[in-house]
C-alpha cells in the first residue's frame, strides 16, 4: 500500500514540476533487501524500449510473465 500511495504522489511531480512525461510504472518489490524505503528508476525509453518491457518472459516477479500475465 506504501508503494501506491509514494507511486501516486511522484508521478505528477515529474509531469507537472520536471515536464516527464509517464509511459509506464511499474510499482512493486521486484528486488528486496533488508534495507527499509524504496527506489526510484527513470528511463528515457523509445517504442522499441517499451515493446521490448512488454514481451513476455520467464523472470522471477517480473509483472508480465511468459504467459502474458
Amino acid at each position: 500500500m506504501e508503494l501506491m500511495i509514494t507511486t501516486g504522489k511522484i508521478v505528477p511531480k515529474l509531469q507537472v514540476e520536471h515536464g516527464l512525461v509517464v509511459d509506464r510504472v511499474y510499482t512493486g518489490s521486484f528486488m528486496t533487501s533488508f534495507l527499509l524505503g524504496f527506489s526510484i528508476s527513470i528511463m528515457k525509453a523509445d517504442p522499441v524500449i517499451l515493446q521490448q518491457l512488454h514481451a513476455p518472459t520467464k523472470a522471477s516477479y517480473w509483472p508480465i510473465a511468459a504467459d502474458g500475465w
